[in-house]
């Protein structure tokens, strides 16, 4: 696996998931009967075509800063073989220090006014998401939420006092991704988020699409919403802005 590094595994990821949420989007927009998805509407084809050209460019630029950064910073990743419990702790280690870290991050550009209006609010267009969605936005949104990732990593190194586990950043990644594609997908969740205590269902995020100043900051788990008092109710109109 080491022949295939760090920065390898992760143009991969990059391609095959953005390659997924484009062609899944195009598929659902031309082809998906609003009856199986959650809200009452959905994204069309003229909307998948008018959201493509910023999807694109974010993938374009999503590939230039991973290139770049783990050009430079890949040396810090170690493949030492770790027992597969202590990966699932380090996972979910990160998992919790990144969402903590999007709560805020993702709190703020609603409540401060100008961070919403100049950023955030292109994200907002897509009230009924599609999965392509998760890149739809204004480039610095990305480039910040990203940010979570490296701090739950680096905390994680911190506390081991090893070097972080690329194990650890490639699963964490994978999962992210596809977590992303779920929430933004605009179906409801299966069986299997309801298995997983506190998991964040694509219900969660898709009530707050549509109805963006309703709360449900978070995006893997649901307590910080919950312990800071931004859990939208259930009682939110379903399919309204």
């Amino acid at each position: 696996m080491e022949s295939f590094g760090v920065l390898e595994w992760t143009m991969l990821m990059i391609a095959v998931s953005n390659s997924i949420a484009i062609g899944w989007s195009y598929a659902a927009a031309r082809w998906l009967p609003t009856s199986a998805t959650i809200q009452d509407r959905k994204t069309t084809l003229a909307q998948f075509y008018e959201r493509l050209p910023l999807v694109l460019l974010n993938v374009g630029l999503l590939f230039a800063v991973s290139f770049a950064a783990l050009s430079l910073f890949e040396g810090l990743f170690s493949w030492e073989s770790k027992a597969w419990w202590v990966v699932a702790v380090q996972v979910v280690a990160v998992a919790m220090v990144d969402d903590l870290f999007f709560y805020g991050f993702h709190r703020t550009l609603h409540e401060n006014k100008w961070l919403y209006r100049h950023i955030h609010k292109i994200h907002h267009r897509a009230y009924a998401p599609c999965p392509m969605d998760y890149v739809y936005v204004h480039p610095l949104e990305w480039m910040g939420g990203s940010l979570g990732i490296v701090l739950g990593l680096v905390v994680v190194a911190g506390i081991t006092g090893n070097p972080i586990s690329a194990y650890t950043f490639l699963i964490y990644s994978g999962l992210r991704n596809i977590h992303e594609l779920d929430i933004h997908s605009g179906l409801p969740s299966g069986r299997l988020a309801s298995w997983v205590p506190w998991f964040g269902p694509a219900e969660h995020h898709d009530m707050h699409h549509a109805r963006p100043n309703s709360g449900n900051y978070g995006s893997t788990f649901l307590w910080w919403d919950m312990w800071f008092g931004t859990r939208a109710t259930e009682s939110t109109e379903r399919g309204t802005s």
